[in-house]
């Protein structure tokens, strides 16, 4: 009787733990701000994706001096105008390597909220003109490293913060389903969010 009583309270506090563990990575997403603290983070098949650190030759360091996080932009001095959020995991990657968030005319929009179209690439390898997000990680299904994409009207972007005139600080959420490259598999990612400040991004 003992023996079972000990075997059963095994059960139980490995159960806890393992509930106390998934509390713990949920915990781990960044607070929602607009203050420019340059964070970013998403959960994905149940777990937090936060960028970390690589050193000046891309290959993961913990506690490097170059950030996670990059920002790109597209169609610059046109009424196209828009920026990427770039934010790769060097170091102890999970399930996700690289996201890529695309805000189309988020110079002229700003504040407001950006539904999610296809992925595609328009002549000369541009940005194509609408909102989109992809993905580089690892498939919940056959875990193999997948591309999934973002496809029309599959989620949104919410911008809270954008400054006016030039775009120093902005922030915002996101959620969506993006669809693996083969078109077989359809995933969800959660409970996005990022604040950026360009002043500080490469610092």
């Amino acid at each position: 009787m003992e023996k079972q009583t000990f075997i059963i309270a095994i059960i139980v506090i490995s159960f806890i733990a393992g509930s106390c563990n998934k509390e713990d990575e949920s915990e781990q997403l960044p607070p929602i701000t607009q203050t420019g603290a340059n964070t970013f983070g998403f959960v994905f098949d149940g777990v937090v994706f936060t960028p970390t650190d690589s050193n000046s030759r891309g290959f993961g360091i913990d506690g490097g001096g170059t950030s996670g996080i990059s920002i790109g932009g597209a169609h610059f001095e046109s009424e196209h105008y828009s920026n990427k959020i770039m934010a790769h995991r060097y170091t102890n990657i999970k399930n996700v390597r690289v996201i890529n968030l695309y805000l189309y005319k988020l110079y002229t929009e700003g504040i407001g909220t950006y539904y999610l179209g296809n992925y595609y690439v328009l002549d000369g390898y541009k940005e194509p003109y609408n909102s989109y997000i992809s993905m580089f990680a690892i498939s919940p299904s056959t875990g193999d490293l997948t591309s999934y994409y973002s496809y029309e009207n599959s989620g949104e972007i919410n911008i809270t913060r954008k400054d006016e005139g030039n775009i120093y600080i902005f922030s915002g959420t996101f959620s969506g389903k993006l669809k693996s490259q083969d078109g077989e598999e359809i995933i969800e990612i959660a409970n996005g969010r990022f604040d950026i400040d360009l002043n500080t991004i490469h610092d």
